[in-house]
């Protein structure tokens, strides 16, 4: 059933991202470490969708350089926690390589966007205390990849990506293309505003299962967009029908959720679903 969801998810990515300078790099680049990771059965694409959150994470940011180090200092931990999930079978040597391919992606990423490369020496350190062994060989294979596509659509999609007018989100694209489709067909409740039952227990299910990034990412902006991707609201309706759910440590910057039952609570309302 897996490999049946991941091969259809790798069609509709093909097809949408097909011309995306990060998606051809991945598709090149990764396909080695693919056939290595047997165990956990990590693919392509979880390393285009585990990059695209790493690189939202940082842009999430970009007015707080001191946020920025904090999210990279944990971006291994994160990156690999996320990964292990996805995987068969928890083989611990797998995930670290497939963490450093994505850290590896992160890290080509941010070398085109002069805000932000001064996080390059961090997440490069952060790298070789953690997977020295295989660092520099995947530093190696990703650049020459790079190098075989040309590197200029690449900086030319970062530059644009990072910059302070562009408002997407890159895993929000992927999101759209992977669950438009589906969430386009479905139909409507009566009032016309809520997907039928059914649709919003499997939603449900959906949102409390990132319990866990919501508390880990420590910010009230990403809740309100994953609800937005997956339940198709407008981010700021999302973001508003949150507010009352959320209790933020405004002494560490908002960055900390301290009650995450109500935010699940918050969101059971917002859905009419009885629990």
């Amino acid at each position: 059933m897996r490999n049946q969801e991941q091969n259809a998810g790798r069609e509709v990515l093909d097809s949408v991202f097909s011309n995306h300078p990060l998606y051809r790099l991945i598709s090149g680049a990764c396909t080695k470490y693919e056939r290595e990771l047997t165990l956990s059965d990590i693919r392509m694409e979880d390393f285009f969708v585990e990059t695209a959150n790493c690189l939202d994470e940082v842009k999430e940011k970009d007015n707080d350089p001191a946020f920025q180090e904090e999210i990279c200092e944990g971006m291994w931990d994160s990156t690999w926690s996320r990964l292990s999930r996805k995987s068969q079978s928890i083989n611990k040597d797998e995930i670290n390589l497939a963490t450093c391919v994505v850290q590896t992606l992160l890290i080509v990423c941010l070398i085109f966007s002069e805000p932000h490369c001064y996080l390059v020496e961090i997440l490069m350190r952060t790298a070789e205390r953690n997977y020295s062994s295989r660092r520099e060989e995947i530093l190696s294979a990703v650049q020459k990849f790079m190098w075989r596509y040309g590197e200029d659509g690449l900086r030319a999609w970062v530059s644009d990506f990072m910059s302070e007018d562009n408002t997407s989100y890159l895993s929000e694209e992927i999101a759209n293309a992977l669950h438009g489709e589906e969430e386009s067909v479905e139909e409507e409740s009566s009032d016309g505003k809520y997907p039928p039952v059914k649709v919003r227990m499997k939603i449900l299910g959906e949102l409390l299962k990132k319990c866990d990034l919501w508390t880990n990412n420590h910010d009230r902006t990403k809740v309100a967009r994953l609800m937005s991707n997956i339940i198709g609201t407008s981010y700021n309706n999302a973001l508003n029908n949150l507010n009352n759910g959320l209790i933020l440590n405004e002494n560490q910057h908002g960055k900390d959720i301290k009650n995450v039952n109500k935010v699940l609570d918050s969101l059971k309302s917002d859905l009419r679903i009885k629990c």
